[in-house]
């Protein structure tokens, strides 16, 4: 995602690539809207880092056929107590019929199994 004044140029330095042996795809969108019948929400996910948080709850999206738009994983280690912390940040394509409270419920039993904190809202329109 690049402002439009930037994009001929992005598109350049990536097809520069191209010589590296890597593929490069560039293509413009419309941007802005998701595609019908989808809308645009934010995933928030904190916890203990531990083993198998995002397959976990990417195998929860994709059963509900959620797409992830983007996704950011980070640890923070805490300066006081060296502990390990794992924060999922995600925007998510939902199908309009699937509410943030019925998609919070199916995200409770991984937030319960895992000691994880979710929160979820509708992304506000660029």
């Amino acid at each position: 995602d690049v402002p439009p004044d930037s994009a001929d140029a992005l598109a350049a330095s990536l097809r520069a690539l191209d010589t590296a042996g890597l593929r490069i795809t560039v293509a413009r969108s419309a941007g802005g809207e998701p595609a019908a019948g989808l809308r645009s929400v934010e995933l928030q996910l904190v916890g203990d880092d531990r083993k198998g948080i995002v397959s976990s709850l990417t195998r929860i999206l994709a059963m509900r056929m959620v797409s992830i738009e983007n996704m950011h994983t980070e640890i923070i280690i805490s300066p006081g107590t060296g502990r390990r912390s794992f924060k999922v940040m995600a925007h998510l394509l939902v199908p309009a019929g699937l509410t943030n409270e019925q998609l919070h419920a199916e995200l409770d039993g991984l937030a319960s199994e895992m000691m994880l904190d979710v929160a979820l809202g509708d992304r506000p329109r660029a």
